[in-house]
């Protein structure tokens, strides 16, 4: 009785334990990979003990638990990895003790995260490709679809990812407009959320917050709003705005072929050539928004 049990707790560890393998961020995948081998060499030592008492039989019969109990874990574990947990409603943002009298403009995108810190981001990215009608990884292979994406991370300096960029892009945004605005980078698949980013905001006392929707799906407004309402920032009397300009669609192109490189371990193509003319948009877009004098 106890050698099946021994069988059972080796599988589910080597399944549980390869799927964090796939996904964990770089730093922490080598611990499961080490308990997942432990785990391996526990089961096949136990098949191996057997063979004496119950030969050959035995040892197939004992191969056949240890591996269909690791395929079982990993099938549930690969599933969670690949679920979107639903945010939680938040609490109201205490009032800001002081004002600050500059506009924060936050440029929104769906992009690549400036790290690898797991699979969090990027089953919210994948949800909404699904979504949309676009081909993603089946969740049965997605936690090596998620190796590949930090194996291509290991190549990347934070710069080059999209939210290394686009935070360039948002400092030469806020050179652009003056002192009058406080300008940064959001990815709407990323941590902090929008929500998090506005609640910050409304506590350091901006009153008046722009977002800018730079690149994503044709619903990605839509997604912005619902993201203010969850911040519960506009009942503190902080007013927020979604520019009309909407996504760019060579910019959402690029990151999209940006995503499929990286599920295919490959180094995605840069934005570099993207940004000039994107500060240029997003400065007319807000000055258009705004009165002259906030600049």
């Amino acid at each position: 009785m106890w050698n099946r049990v021994v069988l059972l707790v080796a599988g589910v560890a080597l399944g549980w334990n390869v799927v964090n393998y796939l996904v964990a961020p770089a730093e922490r995948a080598r611990r499961h990979r080490t308990v997942a081998i432990v785990a391996a060499l526990a089961g096949l030592g136990m098949a191996a003990w057997l063979v004496p008492t119950s030969g050959a039989g035995g040892l197939l019969l004992a191969l056949f638990v240890l591996l269909a109990t690791a395929l079982v874990a990993y099938a549930g574990h690969a599933r969670e990895a690949s679920k979107v947990d639903e945010p939680l409603p938040r609490a109201l943002p205490p009032r800001p003790e002081v004002a600050d009298p500059r506009v924060a403009l936050l440029l929104v995108a769906d992009g690549d995260p400036r790290t690898y810190d797991g699979p969090g981001p990027w089953a919210r990215r994948l949800r909404r490709c699904e979504a949309a009608g676009r081909p993603t990884p089946h969740w049965f292979a997605r936690p090596w679809a998620l190796a590949r994406i930090r194996a291509a991370y290991a190549r990347l300096a934070p710069t080059e990812t999209a939210e290394g960029w686009l935070g360039g892009v948002a400092a030469a945004l806020g050179q652009a407009l003056g002192p009058g605005y406080a300008a940064e980078a959001v990815m709407l698949s990323g941590a902090p959320s929008l929500a998090s980013t506005l609640s910050r905001l409304a506590e350091a006392g901006h009153r008046r917050v722009l977002l800018a929707p730079v690149a994503g799906e044709d619903a990605l407004p839509d997604l912005l709003r619902g993201e203010i309402t969850r911040s519960r920032v506009r009942e503190l009397g902080v007013q927020v705005t979604v520019l009309p300009s909407g996504p760019d669609a060579a910019l959402s192109a690029r990151l999209d072929g940006r995503l499929q490189a990286l599920l295919s371990g490959q180094d995605p193509a840069p934005l570099t050539d993207l940004a000039a003319p994107l500060v240029a948009g997003l400065a007319a877009a807000v000055r258009a928004a705004l009165p002259a004098d906030t600049g």
